[in-house]
Parts: structure tokens; C-alpha cells; sequence
């Protein structure tokens, strides 16, 4: 016997005839045999189940056979089940057999992959009534339609919608052969949105950023964060959050108040800043120490992946590691992110002495004890008060200047000159003067400065005057003499020179100088040194000192012009006078003359470049230079330890400061 059969294209019936054998190999269909046809569909889905059949002949048996799937049942019947492999081609064969006689037919599907479904979102996910949002979806292997509306859509191009309520919305993405695979979201349609304040952009991996929204009786809020973590409050009006390494940071918020009602999302997109890391503060305390005390360094870093402090202790994490130096030690923190880095430095003096800065710090007078502002009290809590000089003895604290109080019910005010002795303030006058000088020997104390505008000097209280106009900048008590620094405007030009025991002895104008105005006076062995500087009729300052009566200017550095001499010191047969210099293209530039030659310091990281230097102080082989860097109104109190910057704390509230007067006990 032989078979004939034919085959079909998928979903085509396939007649076939049932033929005998004749003979040899020839043979010839029989008018009137049975027939059978198969019935299945063009095309299936990747896992479906599906069913075939072929015409039934009368007393036939069938078996059937399949490549590309699994028969499921009826493998011996006239229909089918069959579930569909992988996506391509499904081949179904079935043999019929009736009277010894069989014909065999077969049918090939196409097997189609499963609709996929990536994602399926609506931007934003709430919105005010009225208002609209934006579904997107991106799917594969099938075409997508959008319940309710019966919207078509393509992978990847948005859907504007625009519900008025609370709406489900239905994703059905269906293939040729029926497969299909649904998402669904929720489109909130509520009151309006949330505002969410938050900063427009944040540093690579910063913490500590702060995002809030109006707080609501009895609300409750749920936050969310993308490229980013939510560190606190992720239940409240308010949330702390630590930025992504790069991109954006998104935030949305949504609120409910306490009857139930929501709020649409609110949302808030942030740039990510990808640069050099920002060190917010990098500070010691205490900066001073005794040999073998500990010394905290602790810093605010934000945008780093790894900070080290050096020379020691490093590699660091957290915020704080404690040192333990022997010698005055410079740290600097570098913190780094990827090839960028930033620096700081912080400084630890280790001394057998305390360091002691007077001045300001806003409106406040005051000193700072190693590192620790000691507020001093004013006469008027909502008036100024200055400190422009510091005398530490017999385990006493006495510190010089002014403070004001304000006319009662007309303009104006009063600068009432005093000092305060160990926080006590000791008034000298009843307005209308300062004491810039002081001085306290044999348990006396001198305090000089001007009553009136009358250059003199107070002793134990007592008033004495100098000149009918001028100032007292500094004074000394040496030898048993008093010798008080300044300038006298008597005849009515600014005349250098100091008084000794009240006696005038004037010094000679500087070359090209018009006027003069001593600043520090050191009387020591016999020899007297007045700092100062004069202006020229240019305006430009000539800085410079007299040592015994003649005078000695100090060289300007290339590039400068004018400067000043504000601080005066001599130590070792050395002579160090602080202060700044400027040129036509700089602001003024922080430093001291040591035996002559311009020593610059360095401004701190941050700050404008700017500075000046008030008060020296040496001991042994450390130079002490105090002042403020900085510009008005942002001045930064501190000092110099051989060149590097010891930064002093601003009290709660103030946001300036200055240094005067500095000593060391």
C-alpha cells in the first residue's frame, strides 16, 4: 500500500483520499474512497492550548503527531488538545486508518511570542480636576488598547488622558493569534497639588538635604524618592534625603487631611551636581591643647566617596575622628569624588599656654580662651559693644573698649568708654569715649583712649588729658614710666609722636607722609618702638615704626602699593610688625614684616582673600598673627600659628567677627 497525501497552509483543510495497493509500485485512486480534513488554527501563542480536529470517517482510528508543542488529549481520537512551544513553527501530523488502508495529513502554525509588557505609568499619578496626565507604556509583540476609551496606543508615545475622577486605566496589549498580557494604574483626580520645596539642585551623593510641603491638621503623607533615599520623616510634612551619585533627584509627595481627602502628587525634579565635593566646615575643638589631650576634628562634607586627613589619621569615615598631636599640627581634610577633590585645614595648637583673641562678634564684645567665645555683657542689650584691647594679670581678665546704650525717646546714642574685669564691666565716663589701650601694673590699672575727643588716659578710674585733640591708640608701662601712643591734632595736623610720663615727644613725618597714626608701642630696655603708618597725597599709606625716635619704613612686596602697620612685637632681637598691604588690582593682604621682609599668610579655604592682621603675639619659634579675613559684614575671626589658619566659632546668631587684641598666658 502507499500513502498519497497532501499538504496544506496553516488554517487550509486538507482532503485526502484513502488508496490501495497495486502491485509494484503503481497506483490509481478509487472513485468514491473516504476522505479526511484537518481543522486547526493559523496561528497560536507561545504556552497556549489549543484544539485541532479532522473529519470523522466512518470506523477509522487516528494518531496523531506533533513537533514544536505537546499533545494534552485525544491523542487517538478524531479532535486534539495540543499546548504550543516556543515562539516559530508548530507542526501537526495525523494518520487515518480505516480498512487497512491509512492517509496521513499535516498542518503547520505559526507560534507567536506572548505580549510583553514593560511598564505602564501615568505622569503624574494625580492631578487637580480638570487638569490632565500622560500614560506611557512600553510594550512588545502585540498591539495595546487603553479601558476605559478604548485608546490606542504605541510603545513608547504618551497617551494624554484627562479623568475627572478616580480611574482605573487598563492596558491590554493582545497579539495575531489572541494572546494578550494587561497592567493597570491609578490615575488620582483630587484637590490640587502639593508644593514641595525643595532645593533646585544637590551635590552627588549629599546628605542632609531637606524637601517639605505645607503641614495639614491632622494629615498624614506619603513620600516617595527616585535616585535617592529618604533618611527621616518619610511620614511627615518634611523629610531629610541623601542625594544620587549623578542625574536627577525626583521627590513627589502626596497629602490626605483628616476628613480623608487627597491632594494630587506634588513633585519637585533636582539636579545632581557632579563636581569637586563641598566641605561645609572642617574645625578642632579645642584648637589649643596641652602634650598628650585629645583634639576632635570634625567635619560637614557633602559629594565625596572618600575622605583622609592628613598627616594623620588618613582614610576616615563618619564625621569626627579624635588626634592625639605632640607638636602645633596643621590637618588637612581632602575629600574626594572621583578625579575631583576639595581641602581644608584645621589646626590644634599644643601649648603649655592658653591662647586668648579679643574683639567682636556681631554686636557682642568678647574673647575667645582657646577656641571658647566668652561673651561679654553690654549696657544695652540691643546696642554694639567693642573690645580693642586684652591684659591678663594676676589670674584676672581685663578687657578694653566700649559700649553703647541709646538716647532715651530722641535719636542718636552714647559710646560709653570702660573695660570689664573678668566679665564686669567698670564704665570710665558717662559718654562720648572708647578705650583702644590698656595696661595694668602694680595693681594699677591705665586705660587709654579719648573722652570727648580729647586724647588721655584713665588711672584707677581717674581722668588725665594729653593734648585738646587727638587719640590714644597704645600704651606701656615700662621702667616705672608711662608711655602712651597716638597722634595729636592740637594744631590741627595729625603730628606723630607719644607721651612719656605726659610729656610729648614728637617723632619725625615718614618721607612724603602728610599726617601719621601710631597704632602699637612696645617700651622695653630702654628703647621705645611705635608702629604706624602715614598717608601720602596720593592717599596711599606708608607702613613702617620708629625705634628711639627715627623713623624706619617697611618695603611694600611687587604689586602693591599702599599698606598698613596695625601690630607691633619684639622677640629674640627680632622685630615683627603685622598688618596688610593692597595694590591697584588686590584687596588688602594679611601678613607681617619679620626684620623687614614681607611674611603673606595664606586666607583660609572659602574665604575672599581678603584680611588683616591686629595683634601679634611670639613665642619661642611660633609667630602668633590674629585678625579677620574676609569682607565687611563676613568677617571670620582667627589667627595664624606660623602661617596656618586657626579659625574662632561665631556665637549663635552672629554672622561677623574680628579679632583685636591677642595674648597668650
Amino acid at each position: 500500500m502507499r500513502v498519497l497525501s497532501r499538504f496544506l497552509l496553516p488554517g487550509i483543510l486538507a482532503p485526502l483520499m484513502l488508496v490501495s495497493g497495486c502491485g509494484g509500485g503503481g497506483g490509481a485512486a478509487h472513485s468514491g474512497s473516504p476522505t479526511f480534513s484537518i481543522l486547526a488554527p493559523a496561528a497560536v501563542t507561545a504556552g497556549d492550548q489549543k484544539t485541532a480536529s479532522a473529519t470523522l470517517i466512518q470506523g477509522a482510528t487516528y494518531l496523531w503527531a506533533i513537533q514544536n508543542g505537546t499533545i494534552t488529549t485525544g491523542n487517538q481520537t478524531a479532535s486534539v488538545q495540543f499546548t504550543a512551544g516556543a515562539p516559530g513553527t508548530l507542526t501537526l501530523s495525523c494518520t487515518a486508518s480505516s480498512g487497512g488502508s491509512e492517509a496521513s495529513a499535516s498542518v503547520q502554525m505559526n507560534v507567536l511570542p506572548l505580549p510583553r509588557i514593560n511598564s505602564f505609568q501615568a505622569r503624574p499619578a494625580s492631578i487637580s480636576v480638570g487638569g490632565s496626565t500622560q500614560l506611557s507604556a512600553d510594550f512588545a509583540d502585540g498591539t495595546g488598547v487603553v479601558q476605559p476609551g478604548n485608546h490606542a496606543i504605541t510603545s513608547g508615545t504618551p497617551l494624554t488622558v484627562s479623568p475627572a475622577t478616580d480611574t482605573i486605566y487598563t492596558l491590554t496589549v493582545t497579539n495575531a493569534a489572541g494572546g494578550n498580557a494587561t497592567s493597570a494604574i491609578l490615575v488620582h483626580a483630587g484637590g490640587p497639588a502639593l508644593a514641595i520645596t525643595a532645593p533646585s539642585s544637590v551635590y552627588a551623593g549629599q546628605a542632609g538635604n531637606v524637601a517639605s510641603v505645607p503641614a495639614q491638621d491632622g494629615g498624614t503623607y506619603v513620600w516617595s524618592i527616585t535616585n535617592g533615599t529618604i533618611t527621616t520623616g518619610a511620614g511627615s510634612d518634611q523629610i531629610t534625603f541623601t542625594a544620587g551619585t549623578s542625574g536627577q533627584v525626583q521627590l513627589n509627595c502626596i497629602a490626605t487631611d483628616a476628613a480623608g481627602t487627597a491632594s494630587a502628587w506634588g513633585s519637585a525634579t533636582l539636579a545632581i551636581i557632579v563636581g569637586p565635593p563641598r566641605i561645609s566646615s572642617f574645625l578642632a575643638n579645642p584648637i589649643s591643647i596641652t602634650p598628650g589631650q585629645a583634639s576632635v576634628l570634625s567635619w560637614s562634607v557633602d559629594g565625596a566617596t572618600s575622605i583622609s586627613i592628613a598627616p594623620s589619621p588618613g582614610a576616615v569615615s563618619g564625621t569626627s575622628v579624635a588626634v592625639y598631636p605632640t607638636t602645633s599640627t596643621g590637618y588637612t581634610l581632602t575629600a574626594s569624588y572621583g578625579s575631583y577633590t576639595a581641602t581644608a585645614v584645621a589646626t590644634v595648637t599644643v601649648t603649655t599656654q592658653s591662647a586668648y583673641a579679643a574683639g567682636s562678634a556681631g554686636a557682642a564684645a568678647g574673647y575667645w580662651r582657646d577656641g571658647t567665645w566668652v561673651g561679654l555683657p553690654a549696657l544695652a542689650a540691643d546696642q554694639s559693644s567693642e573690645v580693642y584691647a586684652l591684659v591678663l594679670a594676676g589670674g584676672d581678665v581685663y578687657a578694653a573698649g566700649f559700649s553703647r546704650y541709646a538716647y532715651a525717646g530722641q535719636p542718636g546714642f552714647n559710646d560709653v568708654p570702660g573695660y570689664w574685669k573678668n566679665g564686669n564691666w567698670v564704665g570710665l565716663a558717662a559718654a562720648d569715649g572708647l578705650v583702644k589701650a590698656l595696661a595694668v601694673s602694680g595693681g594699677h590699672v591705665y586705660a587709654g583712649g579719648s573722652n570727648y575727643n580729647v586724647p588721655g588716659y584713665w588711672l584707677d578710674g581717674g581722668w588725665t588729658s594729653l593734648s585738646s585733640a587727638g587719640e590714644v591708640t597704645c600704651l606701656a608701662v615700662s621702667g616705672g614710666s608711662l608711655y602712651v601712643g597716638g597722634y595729636d591734632l592740637s594744631s590741627g595736623v595729625s603730628a606723630p609722636g607719644y607721651w612719656r610720663d605726659g610729656t610729648w615727644n614728637a617723632l619725625p613725618l615718614p618721607p612724603g607722609g602728610t599726617g601719621v597714626t601710631a597704632t602699637a608701642l612696645v617700651a622695653t630696655s630702654g628703647a621705645v618702638y611705635l608702629a604706624g603708618y602715614s598717608y601720602t597725597s596720593t592717599d596711599a599709606q606708608i607702613p613702617g615704626y620708629w625705634q628711639d625716635g627715627a623713623w624706619v619704613g617697611l618695603a611694600l612686596p611687587a604689586g602693591t602699593s599702599s599698606g598698613m602697620a596695625s601690630a607691633l612685637a619684639v622677640a629674640g632681637g627680632e622685630m615683627f610688625v603685622g598688618g596688610w598691604v593692597s595694590g591697584a588690582t588686590q584687596g588688602a593682604v594679611p601678613g607681617y614684616w619679620r626684620n623687614g621682609t614681607w611674611v603673606a599668610l595664606a586666607p583660609p579655604p572659602g574665604s575672599s582673600g581678603q584680611g588683616s592682621v591686629s595683634s601679634l603675639a611670639v613665642a619661642g619659634n611660633d609667630v602668633y598673627a590674629a585678625g579677620s579675613v574676609g569682607a565687611a559684614g563676613s568677617l571670620r575671626p582667627g589667627y595664624w600659628l606660623n602661617g596656618i589658619w586657626v579659625g574662632l566659632p561665631l556665637p549663635a546668631g552672629a554672622t561677623s567677627g574680628q579679632v583685636a587684641a591677642f595674648l597668650l598666658q
